[in-house]
């Protein structure tokens, strides 16, 4: 069933970005979704509820991918920071159709909602950007992160728009090797000068980010433990194999991320070559989880 309303909101956003919002009709959603009008409605009663819910699927996609960036201990700093740039790019792209004057009329109807889903969705990005910029040159530009916040984001949205109007495509790796150069620039200015854009004109960051950092990583750690649990069901019955994953799933549940009970299961899990890729997913989770509680107290 969940399934089933994913599939559809990916053709509705599809098909709305490619005829934009009014002129995608219901019946040719339908049509694209090949499923009876009848079915549509019970997962969207109206146009409205769609589009709330497409916008709401895609801000929840990108925030939870913003933050498993910074969760997979596989990638450099910079590697990272160059998905991060990338995941904004696609964003900005695939969202286009939901342009701020059709968000202002819905957010009438909406309320404040919408404008929730906004500030979570720009709180990941410059969150995003902050984590990627710490790491890479270190806890000294704290002092001027705001201006180079406010720089990467800028170029960001600079190259969409030069790409959207002169429809023309650039790589990634020039988009992040020219943000980069101007980012070491800009670091040996304010080394020597005083910073001008204090942090505390993006009243979203850490604010909401950090609410939402432990959550994605639970939630993400919720959906491989049934992944994994799936895969094990798929390749045939296994007693051992299932008493390991629900051993995981009660210390998960009762908050215990790095206990030896949970680093053994897990252990024992990865010597399965078909579930490692899953395994060592949720071992970093669960590293992070717990980095994340130790820091807490």
């Amino acid at each position: 069933m969940k399934n089933k309303k994913e599939n559809i909101i990916k053709i509705a956003q599809d098909c709305f970005n490619i005829h934009g919002i009014k002129n995608t009709s219901i019946d040719y959603i339908v049509k694209e979704c090949k499923m009876s009008k009848s079915t549509f409605y019970k997962f969207f009663p109206t146009k409205e509820d769609l589009i709330w819910e497409t916008i709401i699927y895609s801000s929840e996609k990108f925030a939870t991918t913003a933050i498993l960036l910074d969760a997979d201990d596989t990638k450099t700093p910079h590697e990272a920071l160059k998905e991060k740039i990338q995941l904004v790019l696609d964003y900005l792209k695939y969202n286009s159709s939901f342009d701020p004057n059709l968000l202002e009329i819905f957010s009438k109807t909406k309320g404040d909602n919408l404008i929730e889903v906004k500030n979570k969705i720009k709180s990941s990005i410059l969150n995003s950007y902050k984590s990627s910029l710490v790491l890479i040159y270190g806890e000294e530009i704290n002092v001027f992160i705001g201006d180079l916040i406010f720089i990467i984001d800028s170029l960001v949205h600079e190259f969409y728009l030069v790409m959207r109007m002169n429809k023309r495509h650039l790589s990634i790796e020039y988009i992040f090797e020219f943000i980069i150069r101007q980012i070491d620039i800009n670091i040996n200015y304010l080394k020597t000068n005083k910073s001008i854009i204090s942090e505390s004109i993006f009243y979203t960051i850490d604010e909401i980010g950090e609410n939402n950092y432990e959550n994605v990583l639970k939630n993400t750690s919720i959906h491989v433990i049934s992944s994994i649990k799936e895969l094990i069901s798929s390749n045939g019955e296994n007693e051992k194999l299932y008493d390991a994953i629900n051993k995981i799933e009660e210390e998960f549940n009762l908050g215990n991320y790095d206990s030896l009970i949970m680093d053994a299961m897990i252990a024992y899990l990865e010597k399965q070559l078909f579930l490692q890729k899953h395994t060592n997913k949720l071992s970093r989770l669960l590293s992070k989880l717990g980095d994340d509680i130790k820091g807490g107290q």
